[in-house]
This record gives structure tokens, sequence and C-alpha cells, in this order.
């Protein structure tokens, strides 16, 4: 039986230290201070780890923030990138874009479409095309006299440099190995927290995944969600990634109606990231039950 234990959260655990300050309006209503020090994680098989709650406490953590690849993790970026920066712009499904193998849409080469179109192919399916087109299409419009791909990269890292995450660096819009390109769990974490504290609907098209999306040529194309665990109960946003580098990385954003945040899973270097993020979701639904009976 798992065990929790209520814990005055430090100053050193909270993961929004280093973010830049957040309007009072916007701030958690509720600091939570619950730990789990009792789980047990030596069945868990990622070389990294984290568990947060949304306002920033640290449940659990294993090497959280240690650099490491991030594969395709790093698509909430790009997708961030284009909520914020993308407004009515036009993505057009390139030759370029589309050889950036392995992983494809099925759109074809000159397809367009909008904004949210694109985050969803590049959230739920993570379409490496699509991210790509998006960094081109958003480049453009981040600095309009450079290369709009590097535009779009130095748009990336800049955004994360701002948000405090000390531990990552991106060298491209999809999460394909390349040297230089990394994060941490607990960078993660944090990009996760200001997503929902200005974007909280970022995550709905990652629980709730469309059957399909239309281009701006009037075609309708399939969805395919990247996910084993879409149904898993309280699973309210998610998002995958898997390299030969990075291994199997996984974003888990979980809501309990007993807990008045939602917490974050963030699984990195996992040689089976879907198993390990269901054993530690199943962990923390039994640690807070008990706490809460």
């Amino acid at each position: 039986m798992l065990t929790t234990s209520v814990l005055m959260a430090r100053l050193e655990n909270n993961l929004s230290n280093a973010a830049p300050k957040i309007p009072e309006n916007l701030k958690p209503s509720y600091a939570a201070a619950i730990s789990l020090p009792a789980i047990n994680d030596d069945t868990i098989e990622a070389e990294s780890y984290i568990i947060a709650t949304a306002s920033g406490v640290v449940l659990k953590e294993r090497k959280s923030r240690k650099p490491l690849p991030i594969a395709s993790l790093t698509k909430i970026m790009t997708a961030l990138l284009l909520k914020e920066r993308g407004g009515e712009t036009v993505i057009l499904v390139s030759d370029t874009a589309k050889d950036a193998s392995p992983k494809e849409s099925d759109l074809p080469i000159g397809e367009t479409v909008t904004v949210e179109t694109a985050r969803t192919l590049v959230l739920v399916e993570s379409d490496n095309d699509i991210a790509e087109a998006a960094a081109a299409a958003i480049g453009a419009l981040v600095e309009p006299e450079t290369n709009p791909r590097d535009a779009f990269i130095r748009g990336m890292n800049r955004k994360a440099s701002r948000l405090g995450m000390l531990s990552t660096q991106f060298q491209n819009p999809t999460g394909l190995d390349e040297q230089g390109h990394y994060s941490s769990a607990a960078d993660l974490a944090k990009l996760l927290a200001y997503i929902d504290l200005l974007h909280p609907d970022f995550w709905d098209i990652t629980a709730a995944p469309p059957l399909a999306v239309r281009g701006l040529s009037g075609r309708t194309y399939a969805v395919k969600s990247s996910s084993l665990l879409v149904s898993y109960p309280g699973l309210v946003g998610m998002k995958t990634g898997f390299t030969d580098e990075a291994m199997g990385a996984l974003v888990l954003k979980y809501r309990l109606t007993e807990f008045p945040e939602d917490i974050y899973i963030i699984l990195l270097r996992s040689p089976d990231r879907f198993r390990d993020g269901e054993k530690l979701l199943a962990a923390v639904r039994r640690a807070f039950q008990a706490e809460l009976k």
C-alpha cells in the first residue's frame, strides 16, 4: 500500500523559481504542499522523470534536472509558438518539409492548413513534416529578413530562456536526434506550467483527438493518435516521443477530482514509456486516495 505524507514545500522544490513573473490574477489559487516520498519507483525504467503539481511543487523525481534528448516532446514548444505567433497564418506543406522523415502526415506537398490544424497534427500525430512546415511559416514572421527555420528555432530558444529552462537547447522543431538538442524533465515541467497558466485549452486536442482534419483544399485526412494512453481516466493532456538516442519520452497531464491542481508526469529515456507512465499514474492515484481518505 502506498502512503503519502504532507510536507511544507521548500523553495528549491518550486519549479517556477527561474520563470518570469506571472501576473497576480494568473497565479494558482492553491499552493500544493503534498509530497509522495513513499512511492516505490524501483520498477520505473526511465532514466529521468518528475511528478509535479501545476503550481510547481515537486512530488517525486529522479535526475529531473539532467539534460537529455527529448525526441518529439520538442513539439510542445513548436506548438506553443504556433499558438502564440501563428494568428491567421496559412501553413504550407512544402517539398522541403516532406524531407523531414521518418514521421510524416498524410498531407501531400502543396496542401495548406490553418494554424490550429497544424497544432493538432504536431501534438496528436507528431508529424515531422508539419513541424517543419510550421517552422518555415512562423519563422518568417519572427524574423522576416532571415532564414525562416533558423528564426523559428531561435524563437524556441528565446522562449525557453524566458521561462527559466536553463537545461534546454533546441536545434530543430521536430525533436529528431541532433547534437546540442536537449532538455530536462524539470524544464519541461516549467513549460507545461506556463502553458496551463496562459493557454488552458492547449491540451484539449490531445485528450480528445479529432477523427479527422480538413486542409484548406477541402480534402479531409484521418488523424492517428500516437499515444496508447489516450483513454486513460483522468488524463487531460499528453505528448509522446521516441528516437534512437532519446528512447521513449512522455508527458502526461493528469487530473484527480480529489485534488485542486493538475499533476504533471514527465518521463525521459524510458525503454517502455507507456508502461512507466501507466505505473506512475496508478501510483499517484493510489497515493492521493490514501491521503485523502
